[in-house]
C-alpha cells in the first residue's frame, strides 16, 4: 500500500498593519488541530519575497500613516494595490513559482491583498507543467461590507478563468434591505455565492475559547508580558500609582481584578496614533476625577506599540502623563502594555466594560465575538453621530467595520473632542 505524501500548506500574509499577520497566526494554529500531519510553511509577501530592507521599507510606508493617523494616505495606498500588483507582479510570479514548485505546495491560504493575479498565473505554470491543481483560499481579513474594497477590487478585475480558481473565505456579508447575498457578492467580487464559504471568524485561540460565552462575576487572573527590565520597571511605577492588585515579577507583572472593578482598554491599532492615544487617557483621568462614584475602581489598559526595550515612547509618555498629573486619581490605576499575546487580549476584551479602539479587521472580529461592553471607535473626525461615508475621518474599510459593529453590538464613534459627551453616562454611575 502506497504511502500517503502528507499535505504541504503555505500561508501567505503581509507585514502591513497587524491584521493580516494575526489572521495568519489564527489560521496556523487551527491547522495545527485540523491537519496535524500537514507541513505548514509561512511567507511574508513583503519580507520574504521582496527581502528584509525593501520589504521592510514597504511595510513602513504602510505603518507609518496608520501611526500617525494619515487617513488620505492610507486610502491611496489601498486604492494603489491594483497599480501595485502590475508593476510589482514579475518579482511576486517569480517568487511565487519559485516558492510554490520548491516547496511542493497544495493548498494556499492567504490573508492580504496583494499579488493574488500572479500567484494565480504561477499556479497556473504549475498545473501546465505538472497537472498539479493547488487550491487557494484566500481569508478576507475584514468584515464583509461594501466597503471593503482594497480586496474586493482586485478580485473583481480578475478574468473569469482566474476568479474560478479562489475560495473566497469570509462570514456572512451586511446587506442592504433590498440586496440578497447573491447580489452583494456579484456586484462586489463578480463572484457567485456558490463561490463564497462562510466559516467562523479567523480568531486567535483564546479569542475562540471565549467566542459567545456570557461573563460571570468571578476575579480575573492577568500575567502581562514585559519585554526588558526598563520597561518591567516603567509599567509596575505607572500600576502602582493607582489601586489594582499586582505583583511584580522578573519578566511580567500579576494582576487580580474583581468582579465589582471597571475595565477599559485603548487600543488604537497594532501602530497606535501616539497623539490620539495620549489624549484619550488625559480625558479618562479628567473624568474619573470628577466621577460622581467616587468608590468605584477603574483599570485603564493602554496598548502600545510593540517594545523596542531601552525605546519605548508611548509608554513612556503615559507614565510621565500618569506621574507628573496634578491630583491624580487613587482610584484609577493606568496600565500602559506593549505587545501581549491572545492570551491576555482575549480575556481583556471579554471582561471589558469600555473599549476604545480603530475598527480594523481583526480587531473588529475579535470585538464581535468577545466583548460585551460598550465600544467606542476611533475617528478623527466626526460631523455627527450617525454612521454614514461623511460621518467619520478614517479609512473607507474601517467605517464598513465601523458600520457591522454598530448593526450588530451598538458601537459608536468618538474622539478625543467628542469624549467628554459621548462617555459621560460611563462614568456617572457603577454600572456599565
Amino acid at each position: 500500500m502506497v504511502k500517503k505524501k502528507p499535505k504541504k500548506i503555505m500561508i501567505l500574509t503581509l507585514s502591513g498593519g497587524g491584521g493580516h499577520l494575526q489572521a495568519a497566526k489564527a489560521k496556523y494554529s487551527q491547522l495545527k488541530i485540523k491537519e496535524p500531519t500537514a507541513t505548514i510553511i509561512q511567507q511574508d509577501l513583503f519580507l520574504d519575497w521582496f527581502g528584509p530592507y525593501i520589504g521592510g521599507f514597504f511595510s513602513n510606508i504602510w505603518n507609518v500613516p496608520q501611526k500617525k493617523g494619515l487617513v488620505r494616505i492610507q486610502e491611496f495606498l489601498a486604492n494603489a494595490i491594483h497599480f501595485a500588483d502590475k508593476l510589482f507582479a514579475p518579482v511576486i510570479f517569480v517568487q511565487a513559482l519559485r516558492t510554490l514548485l520548491k516547496e511542493d505546495i497544495d493548498h494556499i491560504i492567504d490573508t492580504q491583498p496583494m499579488g493574488t493575479p500572479s500567484l494565480l498565473r504561477a499556479m497556473h505554470i504549475i498545473y501546465k507543467l505538472t497537472n498539479k491543481e493547488i487550491l487557494l483560499e484566500k481569508i478576507i481579513t475584514e468584515l464583509p461590507t461594501k466597503e471593503v474594497t482594497l480586496f474586493f477590487k482586485p478580485i473583481k478585475k480578475l478574468s473569469l478563468k482566474y476568479r474560478s480558481k479562489i475560495r473566497l473565505i469570509t462570514t456572512y456579508p451586511l446587506l442592504d434591505n433590498h440586496t440578497s447575498a447573491e447580489d452583494f457578492w456579484q456586484e462586489q467580487c463578480g463572484l457567485s455565492e456558490t463561490d463564497i464559504t462562510y466559516e467562523a471568524l479567523p480568531l486567535r485561540p483564546h479569542f475562540a475559547e471565549l467566542s459567545n460565552q456570557q461573563r460571570k462575576p468571578a476575579p480575573l487572573k492577568l500575567r502581562i508580558t514585559t519585554h526588558c527590565s526598563e520597561e518591567n520597571a516603567l509599567v509596575f511605577d505607572t500600576i502602582s500609582r493607582g489601586a489594582i492588585g499586582a505583583k511584580q515579577r522578573k519578566h511580567s507583572i500579576d494582576l487580580t481584578i474583581k468582579p465589582d472593578e471597571k475595565v477599559s482598554i485603548v487600543m488604537l491599532g497594532s501602530k497606535p496614533h501616539e497623539t490620539a492615544t495620549i489624549q484619550y487617557v488625559e480625558k479618562f483621568i479628567n473624568a474619573c476625577q470628577k466621577q460622581s462614584c467616587g468608590k468605584r475602581r477603574d483599570h485603564l489598559f493602554v496598548f502600545c506599540s510593540a517594545s523596542m526595550c531601552g525605546n519605548t515612547p508611548l509608554q513612556k509618555k503615559v507614565h510621565e502623563l500618569v506621574k507628573n498629573y496634578p491630583n491624580y486619581p487613587k482610584n484609577l490605576t493606568i496600565i500602559p502594555l506593549s505587545y501581549q499575546d491572545d492570551e491576555v487580549i482575549a480575556p481583556l476584551f471579554f471582561r471589558s466594560d469600555a473599549t476604545f479602539t480603530r475598527s480594523g479587521g481583526l480587531t473588529s472580529m475579535e470585538l464581535l465575538s468577545v466583548c460585551q461592553g460598550h465600544i467606542w471607535i476611533h475617528a478623527e473626525e466626526i460631523q455627527s453621530s450617525y454612521f454614514s461615508a461623511f460621518d467619520a475621518k478614517m479609512p473607507h474599510w474601517e467605517e464598513g467595520n465601523a458600520y457591522y459593529l454598530k448593526i450588530k453590538k451598538g458601537a459608536e464613534f468618538i474622539n478625543p473632542e467628542t469624549f467628554q459627551e459621548v462617555a459621560k453616562p460611563y462614568f456617572l454611575s457603577s454600572d456599565v
